[in-house]
């Protein structure tokens, strides 16, 4: 009886232990799956904020068009080539006539080469190229549009490397300061927390957040 007993306990915490490790495969799966779900937001977001000031160039006269061209090509040119410390580095804003309407095209180049880097920022560029660019033209639309209120960020510089960090804080600082906009930022990135006026932090104890 006793051996019966031994066996079923061994079985119950074998079923445990399956249980356990199922858990923890099912956790990791929608880990997962959340982080798939923010990134394809993130996406979508930069998808709407490109189309947004494309949308806006095409709308414009020529002359109104060339001066938004210069301003854009410039501020984004000079956020890329601060942050990730490449002064050859050149963004542009290309005009062609599709379908007997003119088309606003982005793309990449280099100083010293003329010939512009073909294909879609979005799928071509990844990572920290793509956050750059994504806020300097949300930054621009608001201040065109003149939008009021805050920019609000979430998780910028995600995918930026480590070694840029400080200078993407930096950049943030001086658009908040060159066009008088606050900036609300939501980050777990201690470096670009040190950047900050104000920090609001938030925690969990025992499954409740707190605020401090």
């Amino acid at each position: 009886m006793h051996k019966q007993l031994t066996q079923v306990q061994e079985h119950l915490n074998d079923f445990k232990e399956g249980l356990a490790k199922e858990d923890t495969i099912k956790a990791g799966h929608i880990a997962q799956l959340d982080e798939t779900s923010r990134e394809c937001k993130e996406l979508e977001e930069t998808n709407k904020v490109l189309t947004s000031v494309l949308l806006l160039l095409e709308q414009c006269n020529i002359a109104a068009r060339d001066f938004v061209k210069v301003e854009v090509e410039q501020l984004v040119t000079q956020g890329l080539r601060s942050i990730f410390e490449d002064d050859t580095i050149q963004f542009n804003i290309d005009f062609i006539t599709k379908r007997n309407q003119i088309e606003a095209e982005f793309t990449l180049s280099r100083e010293e080469d003329k010939t512009r880097i073909q294909g879609d920022i979005l799928s071509t560029y990844g990572g920290g190229v793509v956050d750059v660019i994504s806020i300097s033209l949300r930054i621009i639309i608001m201040q065109l549009m003149k939008v009021k209120g805050p920019l609000i960020l979430d998780e910028p510089g995600k995918n930026i490397s480590a070694q840029f960090i400080s200078a993407f804080g930096k950049f943030l600082t001086e658009v908040s300061n060159t066009f008088d906009r606050q900036i609300v930022m939501i980050t777990h990135n201690s470096k670009l927390v040190e950047f900050a006026n104000n920090i609001i932090e938030v925690y969990q104890t025992n499954g409740v957040s707190h605020t401090r």
